[in-house]
């Protein structure tokens, strides 16, 4: 179901939804948010924005093409505090930030955004990280996990079409690709494709759970939204 008629955010690049159930979406238009469901949106910020991530907190991080920002009153104003384009961001609650740069190294901060260190550098692409602070690294060279901060990797599987990784409640993975949606309810073992309703030239380029479980879906035609968790 598309649900931003009125809206004319562009494409829709990255979403996010904070604990009181606000969605935001990020476009090469800006930074949208919705207050209730995705019905109605408000822009809240001028500026291209290529990837969202919200901390426990409820501090959020947006990628534009001239660096990192971030909010903590609800996307109001923004800090700039890294000068890289972030090709993904996943926080876990330790708090910790994992950031991939679109020339694929790898970073991590353990203070909210203020310094980095660099853990990786290759062909990384997309990012994950559960309720235990696993983190899940999609790569040219397929899907990895690492179980200490990302120190360490091993490898899951060889599916070479990295997309929009997240982790939902229930430790299931959903990779939006660029022919639909991959889920994954045993960590990355076995895949389940499905695209119904989005079309074959619709590319997954973000995801997002609400506390329902619906899954809401960034294309290069705007938001989808599945309530049956993603079979339709």
């Amino acid at each position: 179901i598309k649900i931003n008629n009125e809206l004319s955010l562009g494409d829709a690049w990255s979403l996010a939804i904070n604990s009181q159930g606000n969605i935001f979406a990020g476009s090469n238009k800006g930074v949208f948010r919705s207050t209730d469901n995705g019905d109605n949106w408000n822009q809240i910020n001028l500026n291209s924005s290529w990837k969202l991530s919200i901390n426990s907190q409820g501090h959020i991080f947006n990628s534009t093409y001239s660096g990192l920002y971030r909010s903590t009153d609800n996307g109001n104003n923004w800090t700039k505090i890294n000068d890289g384009t972030v090709q993904s961001i996943v926080i876990g609650s330790n708090l910790y930030i994992y950031i991939c740069l679109n020339n694929y190294e790898l970073f991590r901060s353990t203070d909210n955004g203020d310094t980095w260190l660099q853990i990786g550098a290759g062909s990384n692409l997309s990012l994950g990280i559960n309720s235990s602070n696993h983190i899940f690294l999609g790569t040219t060279y397929g899907l990895f996990r690492s179980t200490d901060g990302g120190d360490n990797w091993s490898q899951l599987n060889n599916y070479r079409s990295a997309g929009p990784i997240i982790i939902d409640d229930s430790g299931n993975i959903l990779e939006g690709v660029i022919f639909g949606l991959i889920r994954s309810s045993n960590s990355g073992a076995t895949l389940d494709v499905n695209n119904r309703n989005l079309g074959a030239d619709a590319p997954i380029m973000a995801l997002a759970v609400n506390s329902n479980g619906n899954i809401f879906a960034g294309t290069d035609w705007g938001v989808a939204r599945s309530i049956d968790y993603g079979n339709n």
